[in-house]
This record gives structure tokens, sequence and C-alpha cells, in this order.
């Protein structure tokens, strides 16, 4: 008999970058949704008697050997097969430690870090679903508080070796917002933590809030990914 079953999928974060596993050309068929040689979150089917947190902490414990708590519901939304149906729950875990291992190598062959904005383009249909509510959840959550950093759209087009000496290139602590005393403009106050020609002795840079809180302009730089301007890469307190 048909019926609806549950997978719980784990959002697992560092900065900007989400883990995902890639599974297996040649993947057995375990039950789930169908998707051979793409890149899944952590997760799986839900147990009877199980919570979902319960089975977010077991099924990344078991695929990838993380132990993950502060876990949060982000969304649920339907994944439906030919001959299967799963209501999949996108879940946040806030807080990870351990070292990555590959713990089912019939499922998954490597587990990997993505930037957010730039991903596989060959995602799992159901991390897929997960990761763009979850891209809508960090642009409505997007307010900047004193202590966030943020990252300049500029990041994008640093390469990966020049990143390894400058890690910090296009990143900056949130201050504050201000206001301009002879003209009103509310403008936002941030620190770059990089040195560059135009910053380096410079403790605050400035500019006017709603610039900051601006689009990119794609038709001027159009493989860029970001949305914004600027947008959080790590929120203050975060690991």
């Amino acid at each position: 008999m048909n019926q609806v079953r549950v997978g719980v999928a784990v959002i697992i974060r560092d900065g900007n970058k989400i883990l995902l596993g890639h599974r297996c050309k040649d993947k057995k068929d375990t039950g789930g949704i169908i998707g051979r040689n793409t890149w899944t979150l952590p997760g799986g089917k839900q147990e009877f008697d199980e919570t979902i947190y319960d089975c977010a902490i077991r099924e990344t414990k078991e695929e990838c050997n993380l132990d993950v708590k502060d876990v949060q519901i982000l969304t649920a939304c339907d994944d439906i097969d030919v001959d299967r149906h799963f209501v999949t729950i996108t879940t946040i875990a806030n807080v990870y430690s351990g070292d990555i291992k590959v713990m089912e190598p019939e499922k998954e062959d490597e587990w990997k870090w993505f930037d957010i904005n730039d991903l596989p383009s060959n995602l799992y249909p159901p991390s897929e679903n997960s990761l763009i509510k979850y891209k809508e959840y960090l642009f409505m959550k997007q307010i900047f508080e004193r202590g966030d950093i943020v990252q300049h759209f500029k990041r994008e087009t640093v390469s990966e070796e020049e990143l390894k000496t400058n890690p910090n290139k296009y990143l900056y602590e949130i201050i504050g917002t201000a206001r301009h005393t002879e003209n009103g403009e509310e403008m936002m106050i941030y620190k770059p933590l990089y040195e560059t020609e135009c910053v380096e002795g410079v403790d605050y840079t400035a500019r006017p809030l709603d610039m900051f809180n601006s689009e990119v302009d794609h038709e001027k730089y159009p493989k860029i990914k970001q949305k914004m301007r600027f947008e959080i890469y790590k929120k203050k307190g975060d690991k």
C-alpha cells in the first residue's frame, strides 16, 4: 500500500559554507527519492517513536560522523517520485563538532563544503528544495546587527589561492548605523577585516544605508550570484 513517509534533511553551516555529500553513481535504492550522482544534505528517513530533532542528530552521525546540536526546523515540503511520496522536513544545525568521514560508502563517496552562492548544479532534488528555502530564509533574516560579519559580493571574484593568504578579503564587521548631522542621511558603519591600499590603516568605513542594502547590479556584474550588495557571512555568536 502506498504511504507518505517523512525524511529529515540537515543543513550544517560553517560560515557561508554548507556541507553536502556526493551520492554514488551506482548507489543502491534505499527507498528514498532516486537521485544517483547528485549532491545531498545529510539526513534520512524518520523512524517510529523518534523526534525530528533526534532523527537529524542520528542521521548526521551515521552518514558523516558529525555531532550536531541546537537543531531548529526551517521548513517542510512534498517530494514526490513515480512510486513514492516523502514529506521532507528541513532542519538547521547551528552547532557541530567532530571530524567528517564517509560512514556509508555504499551511499555517499565524499563529503564537501560548498559556498551557499556556488552550489553544484546536480543537487539531489529534495536537497535542492531545502536549499532554495534556506536561501529565502537567509534573505528574510538579513537584519544587520552589531558584531555580524558580512561579505561584499566581490568576494565571489577572489580565487581560492588568494583566500589562503587573505581569508578575510571583502569581509566586514558591522559596527552600527549613524545619521549624517547635516542632511539626516542614514549611514551604515562597518569595519574592514582585511587590508588593501584603499582600507589600510582605516578603522571604520561608511556608506549610505540604502546603498548598503541595495541589490547587485547584475547587468554590470552578470557572473555574480549573490543577490544583495552585502549579505550575512556569519551572525554574531555563530561558530
